[in-house]
């Protein structure tokens, strides 16, 4: 299924997608997100060419030096700021004299560490000085208010600079995503391993792990990628792995114990089962890797303690840490008819997480009892 601005849903169908106006094929291209830029403001001067005739072994060169630079942090504001450019060789930031008492700004080489060019007390405009507590004085001129440099290596004056300088603005709305490609001859979808930089976006941002169209207004909750992918741990004989961790608010008995709904029985009174209290919770870690689920599925007590020991809701919860939980999916008012019945519950997600859990459980009576877990990555 695809949503569509305006909450318009669609489907797509295995082999092709069916976009408003009848329409089908495989033409349109979806990604899984992979990182957005949120489009900040960018202050006058983000973005800086300087172009000057150096100086070099006590004469002018014969070929402008051509510098463009980028702003570093645009929270910073005066002699705070620092440019960079591309490749690393410049870095344009303060200067402070040694032994002169003021403070201006200057180009640097070797990853700003060498200081190649700055304003020499001759250069300094003395109707934009101030003083600091220390008794400097501090240049105030913008960057491309300067007109000339001091050259450390030909011991004279930069012939005039050049400035273009780049006016405020609000950067561009982009992401970038691992491209969705469909296999005919399967009937599914996979995604690239390299991710595809520059994708825009405007009224709709996307997240990341999400699956949208180029322009990101159109969302895809599913494509199919073949049988469903087990994402919850099974044939466990412990509480622990090499890959999995299991544990639990409490257990009934040792007969009883957490990682006994994911030992792969089912049918049989071989579950866990929690212990008198009104605060339960089952929980299954991957140690590692983040695992998606978007379908859970668990098998219920036997038909005689239905009455007592039969779920009736619980809210099934991700994490990152163990700690900060987010609410996956939530169901209530379950109700049981036979013993060892399956529930099965299918749902949006694209956020993968290495914790999850079943919490905030409630029971017909006593305790609750699952016989057997499953996640499904669909």
């Amino acid at each position: 299924m695809v949503r569509v601005l305006g909450n318009t849903w669609m489907p797509i169908g295995v082999g092709g997608n069916f976009m408003p106006g009848g329409t089908s094929g495989t033409s349109a291209e979806y990604y899984k997100c992979a990182s957005v830029s949120s489009g900040a403001f960018q202050p006058k001067g983000y973005n800086l060419t300087m172009s000057f005739i150096d100086v070099i072994d006590f004469d002018y060169a014969t070929e402008p030096t051509v510098i463009q630079l980028t702003m570093t942090d645009t929270t910073k504001t005066g002699l705070d700021r620092e440019w960079v450019s591309a490749d690393g060789a410049y870095t344009l930031k303060k200067y402070t004299s040694p032994g002169e008492g003021y403070i201006s700004w200057g180009l640097y080489k070797d990853n700003g560490n060498t200081c190649s060019h700055y304003i020499s007390s001759g250069l300094l405009d003395q109707n934009k000085i101030t003083t600091d507590a220390e008794g400097n004085s501090v240049d105030q001129r913008e960057p491309w208010e300067i007109s000339q440099l001091y050259s450390e290596a030909g011991f004279m004056d930069t012939k005039t600079i050049s400035w273009v300088v780049s006016e405020a603005a609000t950067g561009a709305k982009t992401w970038s995503g691992y491209k969705a490609v469909f296999d005919s001859t399967a009937g599914t979808w996979s995604f690239e391993s390299g991710v595809t930089s520059g994708l825009t976006y405007t009224s709709v941002t996307p997240v990341v792990g999400g699956i949208y169209s180029a322009d990101a207004l159109v969302i895809v909750s599913l494509l199919y990628k073949g049988a469903p992918t087990l994402t919850s741990p099974t044939g466990m004989t412990s509480g622990s792995s090499d890959e999995w961790e299991i544990s639990a608010s409490s257990f009934y008995s040792t007969n009883s114990a957490p990682w006994k709904a994911f030992d792969g029985v089912t049918g049989s009174s071989s579950g866990w089962t929690g212990a008198s209290n009104s605060s339960w919770w089952l929980q299954w870690q991957n140690k590692t890797k983040p695992v998606l689920v978007q379908k859970l599925r668990f098998q219920g007590t036997a038909s005689g303690d239905i009455a007592q020991q039969a779920i009736t809701s619980f809210i099934l919860q991700g994490s990152d840490d163990g700690s900060t939980w987010t609410d996956l999916y939530t169901a209530s008012g379950l109700t049981w008819t036979t013993g060892y019945e399956w529930k099965e519950f299918t749902f949006l997600n694209s956020k993968s997480y290495y914790y999850h859990r079943l919490a905030d459980i409630t029971v017909a009576a006593n305790y609750p009892t699952i016989v057997e877990l499953e996640t499904y990555d669909m």
